[in-house]
This record gives structure tokens, C-alpha cells and sequence, in this order.
């Protein structure tokens, strides 16, 4: 799942697994809320933030991913992690 260049969704248990890539990548995208998604089994990371500001994660499944559960760069600012398993650090 991709979100480019938008905002102020929200995405409440979805499944979001197997591709290739990320399972959500947030390139640039702010102000979005992701509640009790299972984001597993992904090719890199689970959730990988790319200049996204003001997105919420809460109470996420974050296993299996082959790089970790997230990845955030420096220039992604005032995101919201709370609950996931495992927490995104």
C-alpha cells in the first residue's frame, strides 16, 4: 500500500501483507491514522515513513516483516506510535 502526496485517511483492520516492497509506504503523506492492522509477512519493513509528518500508528501487528517492523528517515516528523507489536522504535 502506497500513499503518495496525500492525507487524512484512516485504516482500521485491514490485512496488509506479502508484497515485495514495504507493506505501507508514506512518501510524502501526513495526518493519516492506522488502527489494529495486521502489516506481516512484507519484503522490507512494515511501515517505512519517507517524509511523512502527523500519521498515528496504534495497536498495529508489525511480525514478520523481513527488515524489521518500521522505518522512519529524518526528515518524517511528529509521528505517533503506540501499542504495536513489535513497537517501532
Amino acid at each position: 500500500m502506497t500513499l503518495f502526496d496525500g492525507g487524512g485517511h484512516t485504516f482500521v483492520r485491514n490485512i496488509i501483507s506479502m508484497h515485495d516492497e514495504a507493506g505501507v509506504l508514506i512518501n510524502p503523506s501526513s495526518n493519516n491514522i492506522f488502527i489494529r492492522n495486521e502489516i506481516t509477512e512484507n519484503g522490507t519493513v512494515g511501515i517505512e515513513l519517507d517524509d511523512g509528518e502527523r500519521n498515528t500508528f496504534i495497536d498495529n501487528l508489525l511480525e514478520d516483516n523481513e527488515d524489521g517492523p518500521c522505518s522512519v528517515d529524518g526528515s518524517s516528523e511528529d509521528n505517533r506510535f503506540k501499542g504495536n507489536d513489535p513497537e517501532c522504535e
